[in-house]
């Protein structure tokens, strides 16, 4: 069977979209917003999702503390199609458990069969196909 990784991004802003602290954030949406449902295995989205890499750089900028994951990764079957409730389960289990791998970060991720898998420089030197772990 074929599995593939879905990935759930949440964060809280700083300040409410119109406000100048985060109006940066607020005009590069339209233009994130495009590319990710241009990628390749899109499905879709619920409220502003950014690049991981991209938020990260910024986030002292546009958002508040947080002492919640920011994002978190998890296998589904190939024809199993994620909702909202489920993301929100999986980011409230990485939270409350650390990573497993039911939940998982990018930094401590697991393969399709739940074993932990080895990232170098965010590509898996054996396998470049990450998404595709069989």
């Amino acid at each position: 069977m074929t599995s593939k990784t879905c990935l759930m991004t949440f964060s809280i802003l700083r300040s409410p979209y119109g406000d100048i602290q985060v109006q940066e954030f607020d005009d590069r949406t339209p233009d994130v917003f495009l590319e990710a449902e241009k990628s390749k295995g899109f499905i879709d989205r619920a409220k502003p999702v950014e690049d991981i890499v991209w938020m990260t750089n910024y986030q002292k900028d546009w958002f508040g503390k947080q002492n919640w994951p920011i994002y978190v990764v998890w296998w589904v079957s190939e024809h199993h199609q994620p909702c909202w409730r489920e993301a929100c389960y999986r980011l409230e289990h990485l939270h409350d458990y650390g990573v497993t791998p039911y939940a998982f970060t990018f930094k401590q991720p697991f393969d399709a069969q739940n074993e932990p898998y080895v990232l170098c420089s965010g590509v898996n030197q054996e396998n470049r196909d990450v998404t595709r772990m069989d």
